[in-house]
This record gives C-alpha cells, structure tokens and sequence, in this order.
C-alpha cells in the first residue's frame, strides 16, 4: 500500500535504467527503518540523460528521475587537429594542431587556463612555439608550432601536468630556410692586387636543424677596406651545402680587407684579407706603330708596349711575351711578338701588316692581361709586286688564229692582292691546257702601265677547235691562268677530203663512191662557210689522151656543214691510173687517192 515498511538489512542495488553509463557504490543496505541509502554512487558514462533502477530481492523496482549527466574531471588530452603532415625545419607548421581536455569517459572538459605542452613523441631536436592554454571549451590550440631538427620522420607528445598524454601522427620535416652561414675555408690571408686568391673561400649553409642546404645562392662583397670584388659573386650551393667561390679577386689601394657572405638576411664574415701591390695586368702602347706603311713592310717606327698593374703602375718583369694582333682590317702580321726587358717593356722590330690596302690599327695581348689599344690608325698602301691577277678574262669563245674578241688585261699586285702600280713590267702569255696538236699564240706579250696593268692587242690562238686556257707570267711574279676560252675554226684556208673516191671505176659511168671534201681552216679545224662555196674537180694525173669528167662540181652550201658532196661524177677517158685534184677559189687544193678506170660499157 505504499507504507514505509520498517525493515532493516535488506540489499537494494542501483543499476542503469536508459542512458549509456557504469555505476560505482551501486548497492546499500536499509537501516531499522527500511532506508537504504547509498554512499558514493557514481555515473562514469558519455555526456547525457540517464536513470536509474532500484532493486532488491522479492520487491518491485523503482526508478528515479532523469539525471544530467555531465563531463567530469579532465584525465587525459585528445588531438582534434593532426599537425602538417610535412614541415620544413624552424617553420611553423602550416596546420597547428589542437588539443582536447578529456575526462575518462572522453567527453570534451570545458576548462580554460590549462596549460598543454608539445614535446618530441619520436625523432630528435627542438620545438619551438610548443606551449597552448586552454579556452573556455577546454580546447588548446597552438600557434608558430615548429620542429628543428635533422630532417627525416617526427611526432609530437602533447602533455599537461596529471593528464594522459596524447601523440601526433608522422611528421616528414624537410629542411628549413637559412639559418646559419659558416666560412669552411677562409680565403687566403694575402693577395695580390687584382690576381684570384689562391685560396678561394668556400660558404656552408645550414637551417636552423643543422641540415646542409643545397641550392641556396650566397653571395660575396667586400665587408670592410673598400675596393672592387671581382669574379664569380654569387654562388649556388651544392648537394652538400657548399658554395665554392671560383675566382673571387680584389682590386684596390693595398691594405686589409674582409668578405661578407649574404644569403638572404643572414651573413658571415671572413678573416681579414691582406691585399699587396698586384701583378701586371694591363698593357699600355708607350710607342705607337707609324701611321702608315706598306704592306709587307716593317714600320718604319716600331710600337712599344709596357706592363702594368690595375693601377696603372709600371711592372719591371722581364720575360713576358707580347703579342699584336689586328683591331680593325683584315690581314696578317709579321715579327708580331716581343719579349720585355727588365722594366717590363716590349719593342717590337720588324713588326708588319700584309693585308689590302687602307686602314688598320693594332691590338696587344699578352696571355691573361688585359689588351692594350687599338693603337693610332695606320694608313696601308700597296707592297712590292710578287704576282699577277687578271681584271679582264679573254673571251670566252675565239676562233683559231684570229684575235681574241675581248683581250685580257693583267694586274700587278703584292702578297696581299693590293694592286701594284708599276710600268714596264712585261707580261707573257703562254698556253696552259689545250685539246690537243701544236696550238700557238700571236702577240703574246704586253708591257705595264703606270697603273701595273699589261693590255693585250691582237692575242691570237691558233690550234685544233676546243676548250684553252691561258697563263699569263713575268720573271719573279706568281702567274695566273686564265678561265677557259672555246676555239672554234677560222676562216676557210684549205680543202680535205673526208671520202676519197672509189679505187675503181668505169669510164663514162659515174664513181660508185662519190668524193666528200671539206673546207678547213689552217689547222684542219672544220669551217662553216658563211656563203655557197663551190669546189671544182679537175683531172690530176692519167694515163694519157684528153680524159674529161662529168658533174665536176660540188657546192658546200652556206651555214652548212662545210661539205662539198659530189653526184654523179665520172671519167671519160683512157683506161689506166688516175687521180683528182680538188679545186676552190683562194683554198688549198686537196688530190685524191688513185683510181682505177676500166672500159665502160659498149
């Protein structure tokens, strides 16, 4: 009926009735009066609404009212935000993780002010920004979280003071910017003015984890002492971080010097550098050449040249050669090197330009030093004659034994091809390549000009038809060959029979074989006759009696071939020997072979 039941020693045990959560003290026992009351019951269970259920041995349950349950106290931290799964060494990582207070059934504790600190869970180096206070939901979040260290796999612990201990997933930390520059090989401690150190300094470059960097560029000035920092100045390092300057010099007033190595905001300085009086490097022109020569002729003043340091010092060093070179026109030197004396000086002797002729200007050099000039101007004229060039071919085309349509002219000149102007210098013409027989020349021979020109008049090939070339020579000169000239035939001077008439024959009847004759120049060259050309046979010799021919004419017709074909031909006369003579106005007669006359017919 609901009355208290005064009952002492009965068991009643608490248990969940909806909700998620364990108990702990979950049983009592009643007293005299029937009240069981607990001591130290506890809810451990997610966040949220739970009751419970009392029950005892023979007796219906009861359940009590709906219980909020909330986080309880903060055990143990949770990562909710990972760190950058990749990381450059002393950069904050671009993903900051965040830390969770948890109590032991993992709800989220919302408590502030709890510090948490990041340490290294796996790897070896520091952490810098690696402290985060907690806010109002008990969430740490850090910020310019950053790992140095040698490169390779990380994690982070994050802990707090009575808490578990949470740890990141891997980290790859990859190497950071620069951080640190160290000089691994000093450069030498003296140095000549201008001249490469001996000793080149080498840079290292380190991130802030030690790591060597590579492709990082360093860059050298000159820290203290003033001057010029010459050579190479900037420098990639290499795979192991090294920045080997190659050829770093200082030009300058004597005295001690640093180096600055700079990359990016960091830098280093170098020991001191000791900079003495430098080596020649300049030449400088104290004599320059005459202002005009001759090709191929010494000058008549020769250039002296004299060493220097980059200060414009002269360098008393003995032994070094000196050699010049052309600065402006096209040509060759001669006698172009010369050693210096004691006071560093080079005079040149015998020096020359060949070369055409007009205006030049030398250079010196000397190995490594830096070249004087171009020197004064110097105005080259034609040298001494040494050959011949013709300016005018001979005609491509000639006939044999006449005048060469376009006479060829012929040029003195020196070893530079400069034209020499000098007269009276005979210039002969010979025959060079020929098609074959005794070819010969007509007025082969001319005499220079003023200019150093010979003029042929009248030159003439006579020789078989075909392809020539002339060479042209005077005593002590190099000749020159001409291109090739064409011959064709000259003029009609003689008749050839190219088909002799038959051996034997009738009399009366026309010869089986009918003579061909051909007009030829005098040297048997085939000629095509401008106009009709009629060539008459006549009896040479017989056997006696008034023998007599018939069709005793032939014409070689104009433009033709030269050829004069006989048709119809015959002797009439005695029977025996005979032989014909080939006849034509102002050309040489041409007789036949022998020819046998037999009785004609009845």
């Amino acid at each position: 009926a609901g009355n208290a039941v005064n009952a002492g020693g009965i068991n009643v045990t608490a248990s969940v009735a909806s909700g998620s959560a364990t108990l702990l003290n979950a049983s009592a026992l009643t007293n005299l009066n029937g009240v069981a009351t607990f001591t130290g019951l506890t809810l451990t269970g997610a966040a949220g609404n739970v009751s419970l259920s009392f029950a005892a041995t023979g007796l219906t349950p009861a359940v009590s009212n709906a219980i909020a349950l909330t986080a309880g106290s903060a055990t143990k931290l949770s990562i909710t935000t990972q760190p950058s799964t990749t990381g450059q060494v002393a950069t904050p990582l671009a993903q900051q993780p965040a830390v969770q207070l948890l109590d032991a059934s993992n709800n989220p504790v919302s408590t502030a002010g709890v510090t948490v600190t990041a340490t290294l869970g796996s790897g070896t180096g520091t952490v810098a920004g690696n402290t985060a206070v907690t806010n109002a939901s008990g969430l740490a979040t850090f910020s310019g979280l950053a790992i140095s260290g040698a490169t390779g796999s990380y994690t982070l612990a994050f802990n707090s003071s009575g808490l578990v201990s949470a740890t990141s997933t891997a980290i790859t930390l990859l190497p950071g910017p620069v951080s640190q520059l160290t000089v691994t090989q000093q450069p030498s401690s003296s140095v000549q003015n201008g001249v490469p150190f001996p000793q080149q300094p080498v840079v290292s470059a380190r991130d802030a984890g030690g790591n060597v960097l590579s492709g990082v560029v360093v860059a050298a000035t000159i820290a203290t002492g003033g001057g010029t920092l010459s050579g190479v100045l900037s420098i990639t390092t290499d795979p192991s971080g090294f920045a080997s300057f190659p050829n770093l010099a200082i030009t300058g007033t004597p005295g001690g010097r640093t180096l600055r190595f700079t990359s990016g905001s960091v830098n280093v300085v170098s020991n001191t550098v000791d900079v003495t009086a430098g080596t020649a490097t300049p030449l400088n022109i104290t004599t320059q050449p005459s202002s005009s020569a001759q090709s191929g002729v010494a000058f008549t003043q020769q250039p002296a040249v004299q060493l220097q340091d980059a200060s414009g010092n002269s360098v008393p060093q003995s032994g070094v050669t000196v050699t010049a070179e052309l600065a402006t026109g096209t040509g060759t030197l001669a006698s172009q090197t010369a050693q210096t004396n004691g006071t560093g000086l080079a005079t040149f002797s015998g020096l020359s330009i060949t070369g055409a002729a007009g205006s030049y200007s030398l250079r010196f050099t000397s190995g490594a030093l830096t070249p004087a000039g171009p020197s004064n101007a110097i105005t080259l004229t034609a040298g001494t004659a040494t050959q011949l060039s013709i300016t005018t071919q001979p005609s491509a085309n000639a006939q044999s034994g006449v005048a060469i349509p376009v006479q060829p002219v012929v040029q003195l000149r020196d070893g530079a091809g400069n034209a020499v102007s000098q007269a009276g210098v005979t210039v002969n013409a010979t025959i060079e390549s020929s098609p074959g027989g005794t070819p010969s020349l007509a007025n082969s021979s001319a005499v220079t000009n003023a200019s150093g020109q010979a003029s042929f008049s009248g030159l003439a090939i006579t020789g078989v038809a075909g392809n020539y070339t002339l060479r042209f020579g005077s005593a002590g000169l190099t000749g020159i060959v001409s291109s090739q000239i064409a011959l064709g035939a000259g003029g009609a001077t003689q008749l050839t029979i190219i088909t002799q008439p038959s051996s034997n024959g009738q009399s009366g009847v026309a010869l089986p074989q009918q003579p061909v004759i051909q007009l030829n120049d005098a040297s048997g060259n085939p000629v095509t006759p401008g106009s009709n050309v009629t060539v008459n046979a006549v009896i040479a010799t017989s056997p006696g009696g008034t023998p007599s021919l018939s069709n005793a004419s032939a014409v070689a017709v104009a433009g033709g071939n030269g050829r004069a074909t006989f048709s119809g031909l015959a002797i009439n006369g005695l029977v025996g020997n005979y032989t014909l003579r080939f006849e034509s106005t102002g050309l040489t007669p041409v007789v036949s072979n022998g020819i046998t006359v037999a009785a004609g017919t009845a």
